[in-house]
């Protein structure tokens, strides 16, 4: 009996033994195949952007109506693919000069079905733009004389219908409500819109000395951000162009403007770099990240929110091009960034904008160019 219940404690070891060890194999293989793909992934570039930037950042792209339908497009459905694979977010247009089709007339059909699509896919939603400077207004709109009333009427209408639309201010994540207000090219700050007219305020930033550049502050941007939450509880973004960087004006100005506003208890969440570069010029990308962080200490949350950076097309080029698309995702991550938005995926899908600047992280068939690499090798080596 013994002998029995020995042979038997035997064949019981010798079992599970051989399950332990197959278990131990098993793990090892798997080990082993997480590394392997992680090394792959980081030589043959398999990561998709919005992957290699999940969960802390969303990555997002500009997409018009004609970027995705008539959905048998052939250019379409490539757009359709690339933007389901790379991207967690997405930049819609609300343009008044593209939806006003007469005094208090809109056609926002086109709009609702690219936020439509958007949401489909589940993509976070930011719109651009509901007040800004003339050129982004109809021309009959401008021409025309108003009272101070009216204006602010007209102003609230738009804002009003184009988030009652579709109910797009539920569906439509952060709002760019005022953008532009300060770089004009070749202009003083606070000049081109028709919106100057409701008047200005008292600067109230509580900056002094060299950081206070302004006197006053026009009321329309205020009255815009009041007027969108009235409509909706998500975002509210400001932004504007030249901010970026210390070296230029806009730079303390636009931080003077936002503390004007929060110190005035005006509803605004979020702050957007616009970020249009190009490699002909040099940037301080370490200022680029204090300056998003500074913002973030204010307690609002940091977008780029246009990047593209324009080169000559060399191969030289293409190189800085991608060394440069490296340098700011890295230092925006650093910083702290809550978003990252291009001006379109492939070179050419904005029309003539920068359509000799290659621009883009694309090109062609949606085949990526160098600077995709950059900007995917910022994601790993920041995270």
């Amino acid at each position: 009996m013994l002998e029995l219940r020995g042979l038997v404690k035997y064949r019981y070891f010798k079992k599970y033994k051989q399950l332990i060890i197959s278990s131990l194999l098993i793990a090892i293989l798997l080990i082993f195949a997480t590394i392997l793909l992680r090394v792959l992934s980081t030589e043959t570039g398999i990561s998709t952007l919005k992957d290699l930037a999940a969960p802390d950042i969303k990555i997002g792209s500009i997409g018009t109506y004609n970027t995705f339908f008539p959905k048998d497009g052939e250019s379409q459905q490539r757009y359709r693919s690339l933007y389901k694979q790379e991207m967690s977010a997405g930049t819609v247009l609300c343009y008044p000069k593209s939806l006003w089709r007469g005094y208090k007339k809109y056609d926002f059909s086109q709009f609702n079905t690219t936020v439509n699509w958007f949401e489909e896919q589940g993509l976070v939603q930011m719109a651009h733009l509901l007040v800004g400077p003339n050129q982004y207004y109809p021309q009959w709109f401008i021409d025309k004389t108003y009272t101070n009333r009216q204006l602010e009427d007209i102003m609230e209408d738009y804002i009003r219908e184009v988030m009652h639309s579709n109910n797009n201010g539920s569906k439509i994540d952060v709002w760019n409500v005022v953008n532009e207000t300060l770089w004009l090219e070749g202009g003083a700050p606070y000049t081109g819109t028709i919106w100057n007219q409701l008047g200005w305020e008292e600067d109230r930033s509580g900056l002094s000395g060299s950081d206070k550049i302004l006197t006053g502050h026009p009321v329309y941007i205020r009255k815009a951000l009041e007027i969108a939450r009235k409509y909706t509880n998500n975002k509210l973004e400001l932004r504007d162009n030249g901010i970026e960087f210390p070296d230029n004006d806009e730079y303390q100005m636009f931080y003077q403007l936002v503390k004007h506003l929060l110190n005035q208890g005006v509803p605004l969440d979020a702050v957007g770099f616009q970020t249009h570069l190009s490699t002909e010029q040099t940037y301080d990308w370490e200022g680029l990240k204090n300056n998003i962080k500074r913002y973030k200490d204010l307690g609002l949350e940091v977008y780029i929110t246009e990047l593209d950076v324009g080169n000559d097309g060399t191969e030289q080029g293409r190189k800085k091009q991608k060394q440069y698309y490296y340098n700011v995702v890295k230092a925006a991550r650093e910083g702290g960034v809550d978003q990252i938005h291009l001006w379109g995926l492939n070179d050419g899908q904005m029309g003539d904008y920068r359509e000799d600047e290659f621009a883009l992280l694309f090109e062609g068939y949606m085949e990526p160019k160098p600077a995709y690499y950059g900007f995917q090798q910022a994601l790993r080596d920041s995270n």
